[in-house]
C-alpha cells in the first residue's frame, strides 16, 4: 500500500542509509549495517512488528556516535568496521569477517553506544 509508513520517500531513504534488513529467518534477527560517513547526525525509529528500534547518531570531532535501543523482544545484529569501538574500548565480541566489518549482535531491550572514527 503506498500510504503506509514503510513506502514513504524518507522511510525508504532512513533503511538504505542504515542498510536496515528486517528479520527475514524463523530465528527472527533484524540486521543494521548503518553508512553515515560525515552526517551530523540522524535520530529515527525503525518500526518492526515487535516493536521500534530507536537509532541515534552524532557526529562528534570525525567520530560518529551512534547509540541504538532495540526493544526487549528483538534480536538486532549490528555490522560495523573492525575499527569502531565501544565507550569501554575495543569491539572483540560478535564475528569479524572477511571483509573487515564485524557481526555484532546487540542485546535485546539494553540500549548500546558504539563509536566509529571517519576514515
Amino acid at each position: 500500500n503506498p500510504n503506509d509508513e514503510d513506502y514513504t520517500p524518507n522511510a525508504v531513504l532512513i533503511n538504505r542509509l542504515l542498510r536496515f534488513e528486517p528479520a527475514e529467518h524463523p530465528d527472527g534477527i533484524f540486521k543494521l549495517q548503518p553508512r553515515l560517513g560525515d552526517l551530523q547526525g540522524l535520530e529515527t525509529d525503525l518500526f518492526t512488528v515487535r516493536g521500534p528500534i530507536h537509532f541515534k547518531s552524532q557526529l562528534k570531532d570525525g567520530v560518529q556516535e551512534i547509540t541504538l535501543a532495540p526493544p526487549a523482544n528483538v534480536k538486532l545484529t549490528v555490522i560495523v568496521p573492525d575499527y569502531a569501538t565501544s565507550k569501554t574500548g575495543p569491539l572483540t565480541d560478535g564475528t569479524l569477517r572477511d571483509d573487515g566489518w564485524r557481526e555484532l549482535p546487540l542485546t535485546a531491550g539494553k540500549p548500546t553506544t558504539l563509536l566509529i572514527p571517519s576514515r
